[in-house]
């Protein structure tokens, strides 16, 4: 059986009951029914569409993975602020972490916001990613106060969240199924 449907959608004037459609556009569409392997193929196709849509944990891993190794690179540039601060040198300490570490940090959050994933189990960890660049961003205030006030009990707290923070990320690393250096 073979009629035609006007491109508008809103019914054909000729069938009984139909609605106008004035000018438009009529298309020929085939209503014929399919065969049964035209069937099965059809099916086949739509559950490996609906099968796509579906985001696996192990999809999630890797999205996650590049947050982290961009967590990481942060933690790289704060171990030399950590040795200039630790060599008695804070006023250099407190000029990288002006320098390299907070345009890190700033790039880390930009990515940790963008990334998606789709599982609960992926989405669970994107919220501990999220939080853990952003406490890390917020850390940064407090450790260059400490680092310019030269006070030794500011320093050591300052460190101590660092460390804190580090302990973190290797918790998130490690929930993601790979070893991370603390």
């Amino acid at each position: 059986m073979t009629t035609v449907l006007p491109a508008c959608g809103v019914g054909d004037p000729e069938l009984k009951g139909g609605y106008s459609c004035p000018g438009a556009l009529r298309l020929p569409v085939v209503l014929e029914p399919l065969s049964l392997p035209h069937r099965f193929v059809l099916l086949g196709a739509l559950l490996v569409l609906v099968g796509c849509d579906r985001s696996s944990p192990d999809a999630d891993r890797e999205v996650l993975r590049r947050g982290l190794q961009s967590d990481e690179r942060v933690v790289e540039v704060l171990r030399k602020v950590d040795d200039f601060a630790m060599k008695g040198k804070p006023q250099e300490a407190a000029m990288l972490l002006r320098t390299e570490v907070r345009p890190a940090s700033e790039q880390s959050a930009a990515l940790a916001r963008t990334l998606v994933v789709r599982s609960p189990w992926g989405q669970e960890r994107l919220q501990d990613l999220r939080r853990l660049v952003d406490d890390r961003a917020a850390s940064l205030d407090r450790y260059e106060a400490a680092l310019t006030s030269e006070l030794i009990e500011r320093m050591v707290t300052a460190l101590e969240e660092q460390k804190s923070l580090d302990q973190r990320g290797a918790a998130l690393a490690e929930s993601l199924g790979r070893p991370s250096s603390p």
